[in-house]
């Protein structure tokens, strides 16, 4: 094991965790007290869990580079399964609100929404720069999963971006429960395609 590669791979994922939770506080924040917006909901809850797959790769690389001679199989899968169970039980949440905005529109402070959106899109191209700095012998199964959470999360903020644009170009509220569902789907799709490649790599 080269350690100055491990010790590299490790300082980009926590700065790659700090701006994540940076992101997910300031998402928050927003919706808790300013825009009750479902999609923006929805996105901090998928930046919540990517939050938390990020910090557990901290974890085993850490682990990994304090204990070159163990294995950490086992614990990279709970990791990841606890990770998706998260991310399942966040997109039901987000599907039952957004469903709710649907067929009860309420009007919310979209310009808001766009602002703290755009920062989540900083946030998230930035974190994905830093992670795909690991060099190649280091991007393993757990980094090529970690990079396509942070990339879902760009998408979805895409998604929350044009809602609100749309909430605000044409005066329609319901567009943002819309982007709630589709917020929704995306988790719930993405968790699945992560919980059969845990499950694979247990059989294999």
């Amino acid at each position: 094991m080269n350690e100055h590669l491990v010790a590299d791979k490790l300082r980009r994922y926590r700065l790659a965790l700090y701006t994540n939770i940076t992101v997910w506080v300031l998402q928050s924040c927003i919706y808790f007290f300013w825009a009750d917006s479902k999609s923006l909901l929805g996105d901090a809850l998928h930046s919540l869990s990517d939050t938390i797959v990020i910090a557990g790769i901290v974890y085993l690389t850490a682990h990994e580079l304090a204990h070159p001679e163990r294995k950490h199989d086992a614990i990279d899968r709970r990791f990841t399964r606890g990770a998706v169970l998260l991310l399942l039980v966040s997109a039901g949440y987000v599907l039952w609100e957004g469903v709710g905005r649907i067929l009860y529109p309420e009007v919310y402070p979209a310009g808001i929404v766009i602002g703290v959106t755009l920062v989540a899109i900083v946030g998230s191209f930035l974190a994905h720069r830093t992670m795909s700095g690991v060099a190649q012998s280091m991007q393993d199964h757990k980094h090529r999963a970690s990079i396509m959470h942070v990339l879902a999360d760009l998408v979805i903020s895409l998604v929350v971006l044009a809602s609100a644009l749309g909430t605000i170009l044409f005066g329609t509220p319901a567009l943002d429960g819309w982007g709630a569902v589709v917020v929704a789907i995306w988790m719930s799709v993405r968790g699945v395609a992560l919980w059969r490649k845990a499950g694979h790599e247990t059989r294999s």
